[in-house]
């Protein structure tokens, strides 16, 4: 009998209850949930969660009083992100049960691990024995090593299962294992788009107008981006679109996949995708010859985000270490988190000193003050505001003393890979092409601008590019 179970009635559980509060806090989820998760069965569903998986229903239990009360993170072994973990469990409450068979077991959920080898230094030269250890480890522990990182080679990434991480914190080979704040995409709302608006590419002609201190800018002097390898750390890239083929040939010369690892990143999102075309989408007659700012740039990508937009800082670490390990010029992030990660910290320290440029959105938590997300905080990276048409700050844009620069974020044009933002989909444009408006938008704005900048002046260090970059910007 229902009566029996005390959380089961009006209140907490109380589908119609829950559906509110996602509503309120996470309207993706929300979609999510009242599509595939069986509300007329809900309290029939929590009853038998109650008693056959009671960890799972007091987990629920855990995200929906979180969420209600504001707050960020939520206690699961360590604390993770509660929008994260609230993603975890709706999924797992999909794939636990069946109308007509009730409750079934499944896979625990994996988690982004970050293990610290017991080792008192880095091994030097070509450490095979240290590579055959960290592969035996992820391998015993029910997973697979998936990045060394190059500044420490004690220090790889695994994803495993809630009690396998628990059990290799024991081992007598690990020093610790870390579970890092989640990252994720800096989309504002999209709004609509409206086609014959003035502001329609506009973000990609503005900055041409300004870019190198002249009026003229840079395409007007024969400057497209050629010879630089920009790396758009994101969801991935839909590499077929045809915003990154020109005469047959495509720009998008590689990158790595750390979500489920090996070297296509394949964008099941679109929000990678998005930011490549700003940077480096090629004119093909759609949209009256829009383009990216540095269309002739080398350009790849690396997927650290899942197809809900959210990832570990530690994939993103891992992919900010293989852009450094893979002589990249320019790294493009356009995602944050509320929390840093020391890993994410070094990795970009490591490829600040390395020489290469990283541009961070600042994150879209505006108009408050200090509200710039990691890793837009850090020192080495340059955080990015967005500006509307009128050239004020967007009201969704973060601020703070972080922020450094500011680009076009708002009613920005971009590719479109077919997943996530079909509401938003350009008309005439052949369902090609989206219009969206971020801080994610802003970002690869200033990214394609270095790359510019750099293939002008090759023998500019990344201190003199970031320094007439702030030097040469108008100040709005």
């Amino acid at each position: 009998m229902l009566e029996e179970h005390d959380s089961l009635g009006k209140g907490l559980f109380d589908f119609n209850d829950v559906a509110r509060v996602l509503r309120d806090t996470d309207p993706d989820l929300y979609e999510f949930m009242v599509r595939n998760i069986p509300h007329k069965n809900w309290h029939v569903m929590m009853a038998e969660f109650q008693t056959q998986k009671p960890e799972l229903y007091s987990k629920v239990k855990r995200i929906i009083d979180g969420l209600k009360k504001g707050k960020q993170t939520v206690k699961n072994s360590p604390e993770v992100d509660i929008y994260q973990a609230a993603w975890d469990t709706a999924k797992e409450l999909q794939t636990s049960y069946l109308c007509g068979v009730g409750v079934m077991d499944v896979s625990p959920p994996k988690q982004t691990a970050l293990v610290h080898l017991k080792l008192d230094s880095v091994v030097m030269g070509l450490p095979k024995d240290l590579m055959t250890l960290s592969n035996s480890l992820a391998k015993d522990y029910g997973g697979f090593r998936k990045w060394t990182f190059g500044f420490d080679n004690r220090m790889f990434v695994v994803d495993l299962e809630e009690a396998a991480i628990e059990e290799l914190r024991r081992s007598p080979l690990v020093d610790q294992v870390v579970i890092n704040p989640i990252a994720r995409i800096l989309s504002n709302e999209i709004p609509a788009y409206n086609p014959s608006a003035v502001n329609t590419d506009w973000g990609v002609e503005r900055m041409r107008a300004y870019f190198n201190g002249a009026t003229q800018g840079a395409w007007p002097r024969g400057n497209y981006g050629e010879g630089i390898k920009v790396c758009v750390i994101d969801t991935g890239i839909h590499k077929e679109h045809e915003a990154f083929w020109k005469d047959g040939v495509c720009i998008y010369k590689g990158g790595h996949n750390f979500v489920s690892s090996g070297d296509n990143p394949a964008d099941d999102h679109d929000h990678g995708t998005y930011c490549c075309s700003i940077v480096a989408g090629q004119h093909n007659g759609i949209l009256g010859g829009y383009r990216g700012l540095a269309p002739n740039i080398e350009l790849y990508a690396c997927k650290a985000l899942d197809a809900k937009g959210s990832g570990s800082l530690t994939n993103v670490a891992a992919a900010v270490d293989w852009a450094r390990t893979n002589g990249m010029d320019v790294i493009s992030m356009s995602l944050g988190g509320s929390a840093g990660a020391s890993v994410l910290e070094t990795a970009c320290n490591n490829a600040w000193y390395a020489g290469l440029i990283i541009l961070a959105a600042a994150g879209n938590s505006g108009p408050l003050p200090n509200t710039v997300n990691w890793p837009g905080v850090y020192q080495s990276c340059m955080a990015v505001a967005a500006i509307d048409y009128n050239e004020d700050i967007a009201s969704f844009s973060s601020r703070g003393p972080q922020v450094e620069i500011s680009a076009p974020g708002r009613y920005i044009t971009g590719a479109w890979a077919g997943f996530t933002y079909d509401t938003y989909v350009v008309a005439g444009s052949n369902d090609r092409y989206m219009c969206a408006s971020g801080t994610s938008a802003a970002c690869p704005h200033v990214a394609a601008g270095a790359a510019l900048i750099k293939s002008w002046y090759r023998v500019a260090t990344n201190t003199q590019i970031r320094q007439w970059l702030r030097d040469y910007a108008r100040d709005i």
